[in-house]
């Protein structure tokens, strides 16, 4: 480790990359850069971006003096233990292959979701990077947050009694989007046996990437549907789930950082029937500081390279596999 920290660097300076801060409010840290910059042991060491202006703001808000126009470059002279990539999507396999070329590759990856446009080459890419020693991670975030790793608890240890139905909002596409919300369910429920597309495909608010209504079955017996709320077209953003067991409901609302608990009650007017309670418990957001939790992460396994987490590529090459399957069951994407 270097004597400030390990060193860290970031392939793109937008708004997961770098910008969310840079324009926030101050009330928590929501970017990659931000994360570095805010953990003890870790040091935002370069950035790379081929937009000379984001560049330079991007380096100017940070104090990051070594700025280059792309990650090969970036590697071959500064030389970090974490890369993150949070690139566009579509450039996310080719950003990844060259990191693992570098003359020292960088012990871990972290990769904004999806990890590749398609399973085949999400698959390739852990398999490349494990024989090159490189850890591949995926942010999906909500598995670092300590409010969803709660309601994750909550649910498998029969919380809300046998889950029977889930519901999940979300927009801008399956591939985009849609991954994070099959990776989510599968964390808080389990395996999915299939996914099931609904009604039309091409639709959705992302260019070349269809929001897609699904039903869900889950190994366990469960059912649900995935619901595109931008098929017509973006309004707003969303991203809840909606949980229904034989105990009660559970919601994680307000894109995933409320949580309420709705227990079944006897029915206080109408004798012999139970009705869900009214006055939710409710768990307090802990989202603002999940970034610091994934830095946290990061330097453990920086510390104890036997220390894995449950949010490895292993993870996204079967989100990718499921999605593919349901895309599939059309003639065409």
């Amino acid at each position: 480790m270097a004597e400030s920290g390990y060193l860290t660097g970031i392939a793109g300076c937008g708004r997961i990359g770098s910008l969310y801060d840079e324009q926030g409010n101050g009330s928590g840290v929501y970017t990659h850069a931000g994360m570095y910059a805010a953990t003890d042991g870790l040091r935002l060491a370069c950035l790379s971006d081929p937009d000379s202006t984001r560049l330079a703001e991007s380096g100017r808000y940070w104090g990051c003096a070594e700025l280059f126009p792309d990650v090969a470059t970036m590697l071959a002279q500064c030389p970090v233990d974490i890369l993150s990539v949070t690139t566009p999507d579509q450039t996310h396999e080719t950003v990844i292959r060259s990191a693992l070329g570098a003359a020292r590759p960088p012990r871990i990856i972290l990769v904004e979701k999806p990890l590749a446009e398609n399973a085949a080459a999400a698959e390739a890419l852990l398999q490349d990077a494990t024989a090159a020693g490189v850890t591949l991670l995926v942010n999906y975030v909500r598995r670092w947050d300590r409010m969803h790793r709660k309601v994750r608890e909550f649910l498998r240890s029969g919380g809300l009694g046998e889950i029977r139905w889930v519901t999940g909002y979300y927009v801008r596409g399956m591939r985009h989007n849609g991954c994070h919300l099959v990776n989510l369910m599968r964390f808080m429920v389990g395996d999915m046996e299939r996914l099931e597309p609904l009604g039309a495909r091409e639709t959705g608010s992302l260019p070349g990437d269809s929001s897609v209504h699904a039903r869900v079955v889950f190994s366990s017996g469960a059912e649900g549907v995935l619901v595109a709320l931008d098929q017509p077209g973006y309004a707003f953003s969303i991203f809840d789930l909606d949980f229904f067991g034989t105990k009660g409901r559970l919601r994680l609302t307000a894109d995933g950082s409320r949580a309420e608990i709705h227990p079944v009650r006897k029915d206080p007017r109408f004798p012999g029937f139970n009705t869900l309670n009214p006055e939710p418990t409710v768990l307090a957001s802990t989202y603002e500081t999940a970034m610091l939790e994934a830095g946290k992460g990061l330097l453990g396994m920086l510390n104890n390279p036997e220390e894995r987490r449950d949010n490895d590529g292993t993870e996204a090459v079967k989100d990718l596999a499921i999605i593919e399957h349901l895309l599939k069951m059309w003639p065409t994407i």
